[in-house]
């Protein structure tokens, strides 16, 4: 199965980058009086010359990738493997202009696979741009805001029964916009909240569908290589033409589906130096979805993430290891027959690998492996897709 691009954005790490401290230090001491400055080291005199402060970081990568996919349509009775060429695009501008609350920062990231012929499909792509924003009036204090929007190609379960099997590939667009608040408090706590609106667009399948999204988050960093935050999300999804439903999952005319959900969320992060530099992350959240009317599409879903990180200067090398794991139980589907049936339920697991070893500033090697699996109480709805790439990116 295809996972959904996800974009984490924080202070990014560009070559040649320096944040906003180092760059008014570098200013301070170039302003220093010709005389003092002629006291100076030669080395520190000649990194002066040298090195340019600049307001705009750049970079663009280009990768190609052949791989193998073991379950191209996520069939649970006959999957169907398939090879395949990628190509990628990653493209991102930062602007941090010295001295100043304000920076900005835009992404556009991009990728095409194309299969060999087979019958679930030939080609899938996703696009993604990003836009944002910041402003910070106070140290403690920062403003964002963003836009993003969305292009892709993906492998859509819709299936709401055992006798009622629909995976199929579609196309959907898609557009975001938030606003969020981030203060510093002292003792190294932190305060976070953000609303966001966002849209979808399907074609050929009823899922187009607009939702909100609120959230506020307490975070701690008592000190500079841990850190951890609780955080509560509120989300609403209406949909355009999808139907509530009686409790047997009949549609019912003239009624307009949505879905409210309640999300408590956790995470920790690690992060330290020892044979190179390494990081933790884990993040657990329960998911409360309720439709609203019969309860038919009511479930909770627990999940586990667990992200461990680590690269070597010296030897140039990353590896990225990622354990995901959902359980999803229906509080009123059910399975099988007989006067007490059991609930429907599904697990869903997913193992990611990436390995990365950095020929230059401009070369890379990469190696990527994914294995996802689904399993359910229902008959022929558990499936199994597991995907291995291997390829080439250069850095501009």
């Amino acid at each position: 199965m295809v996972a959904f691009l996800v974009i984490s954005l924080g202070s990014p790490v560009l070559r040649g980058q320096q944040n906003s401290a180092d760059s008014s230090l570098l200013k301070e001491l170039r302003d220093l009086p010709e005389d003092i400055q002629s006291e100076l080291p030669d080395e520190l005199r000649e990194l002066f010359e040298d090195f340019e402060i600049s307001a705009w970081q750049t970079t663009v990568t280009l990768k190609s990738l052949l791989g193998y996919r073991e379950n191209l349509g996520l069939s649970p009775v006959s999957p169907e493997a398939a090879l395949f060429g990628e190509l990628r695009a990653e493209s991102f501008v930062w602007w941090t202009p010295v001295d100043s609350s304000w920076e900005a920062l835009a992404m556009l990231d991009g990728q095409v696979r194309r299969y060999e012929k087979n019958q679930a499909g030939d080609t899938e792509q996703t696009w993604f741009s990003h836009a944002e924003l910041r402003w910070s009036p106070w140290s403690r204090l920062r403003v964002s805001g963003r836009i993003q929007g969305y292009f892709q190609d993906e492998v859509l379960d819709l299936s709401v029964s055992a006798s009622q099997r629909t995976i199929l590939p579609v196309k959907v667009w898609g557009g975001m916009s938030d606003l969020e608040t981030q203060l510093q408090l002292w003792g190294g706590f932190s305060i976070r909240g953000r609303a966001r609106l966002q849209r979808a667009d399907y074609k050929d399948v009823s899922e187009d569908n607009v939702a909100t999204e609120f959230r506020g988050e307490l975070g701690w960093k008592p000190v500079d290589w841990i850190s951890a935050s609780y955080g509560y999300v509120s989300r609403n999804r209406a949909y355009d033409f999808r139907n509530e439903t009686t409790l047997g999952g009949r549609a019912i005319a003239d009624t307009d589906l949505s879905f409210s959900q309640n999300e408590p969320e956790a995470r920790l992060h690690i992060g330290f130096r020892s044979l190179g530099r390494w990081r933790l992350a884990g993040v657990w959240s329960d998911v409360e979805n309720r439709d609203e009317a019969s309860g038919f599409f009511d479930y909770d879903r627990e999940r586990w993430r667990g992200i461990l990180e680590w690269f070597s200067p010296k030897s140039k090398w990353e590896v990225r290891f990622e354990y995901d794991v959902k359980t999803t139980d229906y509080l009123k589907q059910t399975v099988g027959s007989g006067l007490t049936p059991d609930a429907r339920s599904q697990d869903d697991r997913r193992i990611h690998l990436e390995l990365l070893h950095r020929l230059s500033d401009q070369w890379e090697l990469l190696a990527q492996a994914t294995d996802e699996r689904s399993e359910s109480n229902e008959i022929a709805s558990s499936y199994r897709d597991r995907t291995v790439m291997a390829g080439i990116g250069f850095t501009f």
